[in-house]
């Protein structure tokens, strides 16, 4: 009796973990498991099928919990170090693809890096603003010989791969994406003065999920939908948040103007509880002004370094700051201080192209990354005392 007793406990076990599976199996909306990649849907316990599912795009389905091993990023500061170099080895490495939305280029050893890939067969495409367009088809034909001005020379490859936007707005964003499985993002425009002048971070992130979110973005500039644009063109990010167990590392990504950038750093800002640190290149946003304000008075540690030439307008949340009691300051780089960062408890930070300004949020073309790791911060910290030591 005990033995029948035993064995049907076991068979009851098993059918209870059986269904357990095929619950999971029937609820989350498919588990998509590619090499070291799984999807969750997160609105597993919703009722309403019709939640979780973007209106705009009926097809998209928006805020899945993505999962995938990713090894921490690189993060390389210039001027105190080669940024150009390391953008060139990223090129360099590429066998199918390189796809970059670019404000301005003028850097040789990139322009030429790109025209080799090109020349040998590797799907390049660049968009660059148009405001900096006439500069850089100049750059191009100075730096490889040919007459910068006429695209119809034989062997200028530069009408083959560079587009500028349509648009009125800047199209403001500086990454590539290479072979649809690596990103290069943050402050750093592939220019001289960014690289050799202005202090600026570039973050090289290998992710399939990161990627795939980058290549979206680019698909639609490239095929001239920027701004606000048309609606039904410009998705929503599709996989916003990203998370590594392997590095205790999880990664958030937007893009403005459709994915309202300054909300998403209020978010992460508003989760602050003993410090922010900011390095700043533009900054007139009322609202993150207001935040910075309050979380003070909570009694989080504030201070920042913003550009001074960018910040000594009425617009400037620096004066507004300063009356606060904030502990911010000008920079004393005679050139540029170029970062849009932000580093709350030293253990998260906000990077990208995005400036907290009016045009950053709802009109230009930006991106940016929030990355939730204690080592990545470190080294944005170390930065930051660099900077701060320079006042």
């Amino acid at each position: 009796m005990r033995m029948l007793k035993g064995i049907f406990a076991k068979f009851l076990f098993l059918l209870i973990i059986v269904g357990l599976l095929y619950f999971l199996k029937s609820n989350l909306g498919g588990i998509n498991n590619l090499t070291g990649l799984t999807v969750f849907n997160t609105n597993l316990f919703n009722t309403n099928l019709n939640e979780g599912v973007n209106k705009e795009n009926p097809n998209e389905l928006v805020n899945k919990l993505v999962y995938e091993n990713i090894s921490l990023p690189n993060v390389y500061f210039c001027p105190r170090y080669n940024c150009s170099g390391a953008m060139v080895d990223l090129i360099n490495s590429a066998e199918k693809s390189v796809h970059c939305a670019l404000f301005d280029l003028d850097l040789y050893e990139i322009i030429e890096a790109l025209d080799n890939q090109f020349s040998a067969g590797v799907d390049v495409k660049i968009v660059v603003d148009n405001d900096n367009y006439k500069e850089i088809k100049e750059s191009y034909g100075k730096e490889l010989g040919f007459d910068g001005s006429n695209l119809s020379v034989s062997g200028n490859n530069f009408s083959g791969f560079i587009k500028q936007d349509n648009s009125n707005q800047l199209s403001h964003n500086k990454f590539c994406v290479v072979d649809g499985k690596i990103v290069a993002t943050g402050s750093f425009n592939p220019t001289f003065n960014d690289n050799n002048k202005n202090n600026n971070n570039l973050v090289v992130i290998t992710s399939a999920y990161l990627s795939e979110n980058y290549e979206d973005e680019f698909d639609e500039l490239w095929n001239g939908y920027f701004g606000k644009g048309e609606k039904e063109k410009q998705k929503k990010v599709k996989y916003p948040k990203i998370t590594s167990a392997e590095d205790n590392l999880s990664i958030e990504n937007y893009f403005c103007p459709e994915d309202n950038c300054e909300k998403h750093v209020l978010d992460a800002l508003n989760q602050a509880n003993k410090s922010i640190r900011f390095m700043l290149f533009s900054f007139t946003s009322d609202a993150i002004g207001d935040l910075l304000i309050e979380k003070q008075r909570q009694g989080i540690e504030i201070s920042g370094v913003v550009e001074k030439k960018q910040n000594t307008n009425q617009y400037s949340e620096y004066f507004k700051l300063t009356d606060a009691g904030i502990d911010i300051t000008y920079d004393s780089n005679p050139y540029n201080l170029h970062h849009k960062v932000f580093i709350i408890d030293d253990e998260v930070v906000i990077t990208g192209s995005y400036n907290p300004t009016g045009a950053g949020d709802n009109k230009n073309d930006e991106n940016i990354i929030i990355l939730h790791n204690k080592q990545i911060a470190e080294k944005f910290i170390e930065e930051y005392f660099v900077v701060s030591s320079e006042v």
